[in-house]
């Protein structure tokens, strides 16, 4: 009846790994989302026209920082999601994977 650990005690789905699975699945879902919201905006800034002068291509180029930086955040979620994932097991004792579900 299920598996076991090195120290018999029976192993079950992780459901911390479950919401993890989860999580990297939402998140991954909406990075393209995150990491573009910014392009519309250094496009149009970049391009002139909307808005022109000093004061403009001092934004302008704080935009295009921004976007570059949102890119990189968007992607930094997913790794850091990835890397806790990766560190967690997928089975766990049954007496972990009741504590958290209790904890939740």
């Amino acid at each position: 009846m299920g598996d076991h650990g090195d120290d018999g005690k029976q192993l079950v789905g992780n459901p911390l790994h479950a919401d993890l699975v989860r999580l990297r699945q939402s998140v991954a879902s909406q990075q393209n989302h995150l990491a573009t919201q910014l392009d519309r905006a250094a496009q149009d800034m970049g391009g002139g026209g909307v808005w022109e002068g000093p004061v403009a291509t001092a934004f302008a180029s704080e935009v295009e920082g921004r976007k570059g930086e949102v890119h990189r955040l968007a992607t930094e979620i997913v790794e850091a999601v990835d890397a806790v994932l990766k560190k967690t097991p997928e089975q766990v004792p049954l007496s972990r994977a009741q504590a958290y579900r209790r904890a939740q």
